[in-house]
């Protein structure tokens, strides 16, 4: 993601790339827009979310050196099969250091809850319910599940892998 955001940048959207039509150039904008915020080594973008209680929620409250955010649809087909690996995997992360953050990505709360309660997810559960926090921009969040581990920093270390990989990427990073 980060050459390719550099390329972007640097040569397509600055003027150099001439056989590109404005259409084009307006979804490389948007391309660059979308993957910014959240390239490996980047600081995590702060999110304005709630928590089940509605009281408001950030990363600073983790005391874990590591968080794994999970954004997911309750009627993502996807989300449906990745969930309960996650909800499985949790006592070994914590083991790990690994604290899950779970970010709901609609705005309809009871199906949010009802969600959480179905599948067990015993692990942090947030959403923004009224989308105050652009996160979808921010975390490239345009299908879901997407997942992010995060360290001490709060710098996004890995994105995108699976929940095993997930699991020898932190062991091999407290090496």
């Amino acid at each position: 993601d980060k050459v390719v955001v550099h390329l972007m940048e640097n040569y397509f959207l600055s003027g150099r790339a001439d056989w590109i039509d404005e259409e084009g150039i307006k979804k490389l904008r948007e391309e660059v827009a979308f993957k910014r915020h959240s390239l490996i080594g980047n600081k995590a973008p702060q999110m304005q979310l709630v928590d089940t209680t509605n009281q408001p929620f950030y990363f600073e409250q983790i005391q874990e050196p590591f968080i794994l955010l999970y954004f997911y649809d309750p009627d993502c087909g996807h989300c449906k099969k990745k969930t309960p690996v996650l909800v499985d995997a949790y006592d070994e992360f914590r083991s790990l250091g690994v604290e899950v953050v779970a970010v709901c990505t609609v705005t309809d709360v009871d199906r949010w809850k009802e969600y959480i309660q179905e599948t067990h997810m015993e692990f942090i559960n947030l959403a923004d319910p009224g989308y105050e926090s652009n996160f979808r921009m921010h975390y490239d969040l345009r299908s879901t599940p997407k997942l992010y581990l995060l360290d001490q920093q709060r710098r996004i270390v890995a994105k995108q892998l699976e929940i095993e990989d997930l699991k020898d990427f932190v062991k091999r990073y407290h090496q």
